[in-house]
């Protein structure tokens, strides 16, 4: 396998990551692309489930509550906003068997 290296600037993540597969496995640019789209779509649609996603040597993902931001309460004279409760991504990065908070 090919000594990988950071995306170039002025290059897409995803059009150097389908470049990436190419060169590892010998696959057409289609191939590739389509390899590709099938694991980010599968990512997305777990998180989308809120499952967990984990990549072992790489990483996991996963939504968590987020904290409701806005106006704190009672910041107007007789009007109690509480803010937006949201999801938010979480990265936890492995790197040589180390965990790493993004």
């Amino acid at each position: 396998m090919p000594k990988l290296k950071a995306t170039p600037a002025g290059t897409r993540d995803k059009d150097h990551l389908i470049s990436v597969i190419q060169a590892g496995t010998g696959a057409s640019k289609k191939a590739a692309s389509e390899t590709l789209d099938a694991l980010l779509e599968t990512v997305t649609l777990s998180l989308k489930k809120n499952k967990k996603v984990q990549l072992y040597g790489f990483g996991s993902f996963e939504l968590v509550k987020r904290k409701a931001q806005g106006a704190e309460p009672g910041h107007r004279r007789g009007h109690q906003d509480q803010g937006v409760q949201g999801r938010a991504l979480q990265s936890r990065h492995e790197a040589e068997g180390r965990r790493l908070e993004a």
